[in-house]
Order: C-alpha cells, then sequence, then structure tokens
C-alpha cells in the first residue's frame, strides 16, 4: 500500500484548462476595475458638450441697455425690448434684431462695494451696456463718470420714443465712446434712431 506521500507526489498535477468567461461576465470583470474610470470621463464629457450648446445656442444681443433706478420699471422689460428692437439693425449679421435690458435696483445709501451693488458696478466698469435708462440721471452723473450731460436726454424729449410709455420720468443716456470697448464703438445706431430730434 503506497503511503499518502507518494500518492501526492506523482498525483496528476496538469492545471485544469482555462475557464472561458461569457461576454456578460467579462464585461461584469471589466465594469468592477474601471467604473470610476467611466464615470470621471462621462461626466467631463458632459461638462464640455453643456459648455458647447450654451456657446452655440446663447442669445448674443445687437444692444445691451441698463436700467438703473430703485424701482423697478412699470413697463416689463420683455415688452419695452421689441420696442426698441425696431429703432435698430442687425450688427452680429444674425438676422435677427436684438435688444437686451438688464436691470439694476441700486439703494442711492449703499456702499459701491456692497453685494447687492456688484453686479451694477462691474457693468459700469467694463463697459458692457451702452446705453442707460435712468431714474435718477444727477444721481448717476454725479456718480459714475461714464456718460456726460450732453449725451443724456429725457425719455420724453425723445420723439423716437413718444409712443413708449414707460409711466413716469425716466432719462436715457449714453457711455461716452472713449469708455466704450471696442465692440460697442462699432456701431451707435440705436442711441441715433432713439435721440434723433431729440432736445
Amino acid at each position: 500500500m503506497s503511503s499518502e506521500y507518494y500518492k501526492k507526489k506523482f498525483q496528476d498535477v496538469r492545471p485544469d484548462a482555462p475557464y472561458e468567461m461569457t461576454r456578460w461576465e467579462a464585461f461584469c470583470n471589466w465594469w468592477t476595475y474601471h467604473w470610476v474610470t467611466v464615470l470621471v470621463v462621462s461626466l467631463i464629457v458632459a461638462f464640455f458638450v453643456f459648455l458647447a450648446v450654451e456657446f452655440f445656442t446663447r442669445e448674443r444681443p445687437d444692444y445691451k441697455i441698463a436700467y438703473v433706478g430703485t424701482n423697478p420699471l412699470v413697463v416689463d422689460v420683455k415688452i419695452l425690448e421689441p420696442q426698441l428692437e425696431e429703432l435698430g439693425e442687425d450688427l452680429n449679421g444674425d438676422g435677427e434684431v436684438a435688444v437686451q435690458i438688464r436691470t439694476y435696483l441700486v439703494d442711492r445709501e449703499t456702499s459701491h462695494f456692497s453685494s447687492e451693488m456688484i453686479p451694477f458696478v462691474g457693468d459700469v466698469e467694463t463697459g458692457n451696456s451702452t446705453i442707460f435708462i435712468l431714474e435718477d440721471p444727477d444721481w448717476f452723473l454725479e456718480n459714475y463718470a461714464v456718460t456726460s450731460e450732453e449725451d443724456t436726454y429725457w425719455w420724453s424729449e425723445c420723439p423716437a420714443l413718444s409712443h413708449i410709455d414707460l409711466y413716469g420720468d425716466y432719462a436715457i443716456a449714453l457711455r461716452s465712446t472713449e469708455d466704450m470697448t471696442d465692440d460697442y464703438k462699432i456701431d451707435l445706431s440705436l442711441w441715433q434712431a432713439m435721440t434723433k430730434d431729440a432736445g
């Protein structure tokens, strides 16, 4: 009778045939080690797709106007914008005239560096808006040297705007041309149309 030692020593030690995984098992095995990489790459791709869609579909207005006052305009800006678009020209060649009005509600007693004033001050400093609709033109001219009295008119003095009732006394002012960025020096056709025969 052979000993257990010899049985183990001379046993068949040939390896089993390699196991062939099914496609599903191979995928599950791969997924176990790579799911984090797939997730990170998917998030990066989604982010860049979002940026591309945002860039190519974002409306680029031909004219940017800022309303500055302590109270909102009575007239909805979405109603006012199309009326002003009738006076402008298509500057960016997209086939449409687009006017964008941003509303900045300011507190005249608040510091220029308060959080409520930052968007407005940023617009003033960067030259984003070329035309201002002003509730209090004297306060604006005194505090922000981006317009001049010569380029400030009362809304009611402008024949081209007489059909648009803002239900109050408002002024319009043009940003000084030396303070404009190159993009906005190109065409002042809307301002010229708004202020034609004003005075």
